[in-house]
């Protein structure tokens, strides 16, 4: 399972969204949290 790519895919979908982000188990809003901070300028 590539969680990385899955979390890439939600945030193509639902850019800037957190109602989506709120959806996400506790594990996968760490990862996601994370991949926004690799991905801010």
């Amino acid at each position: 399972m590539n969680i990385i790519g899955n979390v890439m895919t939600i945030d193509d979908q639902f850019s800037d969204s957190p109602e989506l982000i709120s959806q996400l188990s506790p594990e996968e809003q760490k990862i996601a949290h994370f991949i926004e901070d690799l991905l801010q300028p």
